[in-house]
C-alpha cells in the first residue's frame, strides 16, 4: 500500500465540512478531472472515499479494507489529480503576480530593537482602506510580515537579520481579502483580480532601542511607545488574570493599535507583539517591555 499524502487526506475528510476557499478551489479543479474520467471510475473512487469518513487516516483497519475494496490505483489517481490540480492553482497565481501593476510609491521604514532581538517597520503609502498586503518577497522568497492598518496606510514588519534589503510588496483589492476570510462568503475563486506591486531597497543605518515611557496625568497613568503605530500591545494586571489592550488606531479591519494607553491603575507588565522566525519556524513573541 503506497503512502497516504496529507493533502489528500486533508482534501477527502475536509473539504465538504469547511468553505475554505483554498479547499474549494482546488476542489472545483480536481471535479473537473474527474469529469473527464467515465461513469466506473468515478463510482468506485466514491466507494473507496467513504472509507476515510470511517477511520482515522493512521488505523491499520482503514490500509486493510482499502486494500480488501482494491482501491490502491483510484486512490494514486485521485492523488495524481490532486497533484495537477494544485499546479494548475499555482500557475494561476503565479501569472497574476508576473502581470502585477507596479505603483510607484516611496515605502518609508525604520529599524527597532526589543530585548535584543531586531526588526523592520515599513509603512506601505496606499489607502488603507481599499487594499490588503498579499505577500512581501525578498529576492522571490516570501517573507513572513503580519500588517495592520492605519488611517493613512498599511503598517508591516518582519524579524531582521541585517541592514538592507531588496524588498517587493505586493498588494490586492481589499475586497479579495474579504472573500478570503468571511465565513459566510462562498466564494469558489482563490486568485485576486488584479495584484499590484512596490519596489523598494531598504538601507537601515541603525536599530532603535523600543523604549517605554510611564507618566502620571492626573488620578491615572499614561504608557507610550516611541512608535508612530503598534501592530499588537497590551498592559496585563497578572494577579487577577485581566489584560487591557492598547486602543485600536483607526475604524478598520485588522486595524493598527495605539501607541499609548491610558489606564486607571498601574498594570504588573506591558507587552508588545512581533512576529519572529527561527530557522523555519514562525510565530508570533510577546516582549515584556519595562517602563523606562
Amino acid at each position: 500500500m503506497h503512502r497516504i499524502r496529507p493533502l489528500f487526506v486533508f482534501l477527502v475528510i475536509f473539504s465538504f465540512s469547511f468553505s475554505d476557499p483554498i479547499t474549494e478551489t482546488l476542489e472545483k479543479y480536481v471535479n473537473q478531472e474527474l469529469e473527464k474520467k467515465d461513469i466506473k471510475f468515478r463510482e468506485k473512487l466514491d466507494e473507496c472515499l467513504s472509507v476515510y469518513k470511517k477511520y482515522y487516516y493512521k488505523d491499520e483497519r482503514l490500509k486493510k479494507e482499502l486494500e480488501q475494496k482494491g482501491c490502491d490505483p483510484y486512490i494514486k489517481e485521485y492523488e495524481r489529480l490532486i497533484e495537477k490540480a494544485t499546479e494548475r492553482y499555482s500557475r494561476e497565481l503565479d501569472r497574476k503576480v508576473e502581470q502585477a501593476e507596479e505603483i510607484k510609491k516611496k515605502i518609508n521604514y525604520f529599524g527597532v530593537q526589543v530585548n535584543g532581538e531586531k526588526f523592520v517597520i515599513l509603512k506601505v503609502p496606499v489607502e488603507a482602506e481599499k487594499f490588503s498586503i498579499y505577500k512581501v518577497e525578498i529576492k522571490g522568497e516570501n517573507l513572513p510580515t503580519p500588517y495592520c492598518r492605519s488611517e493613512d496606510g498599511i503598517w508591516i514588519h518582519f524579524p531582521a537579520s541585517k541592514k538592507v534589503y531588496d524588498l517587493t510588496v505586493f498588494l490586492t483589492d481589499i475586497e479579495f481579502e474579504k472573500k478570503l476570510f468571511s465565513s459566510k462568503e462562498k466564494t469558489k475563486f482563490l486568485v485576486p483580480d488584479k495584484i499590484y506591486k512596490i519596489k523598494t531597497k531598504i538601507k537601515l543605518s541603525s536599530f532603535k532601542k523600543l523604549k517605554l515611557s510611564s507618566e502620571k496625568s492626573g488620578k491615572k497613568f499614561v504608557f507610550r511607545f516611541n512608535l508612530p503605530f503598534v501592530y499588537y500591545a497590551y498592559a496585563s494586571y497578572d494577579f487577577v488574570g485581566v489584560k487591557k489592550e492598547f486602543p485600536p488606531a483607526a475604524q478598520a479591519d485588522n486595524p493598527c493599535r495605539k501607541p499609548y494607553l491610558t489606564l486607571e491603575n498601574k498594570p504588573d507588565s506591558i507587552f508588545i507583539r512581533f512576529i519572529t522566525l527561527k530557522g523555519n519556524n514562525v510565530s508570533y513573541k510577546d516582549f515584556r517591555v519595562a517602563p523606562q
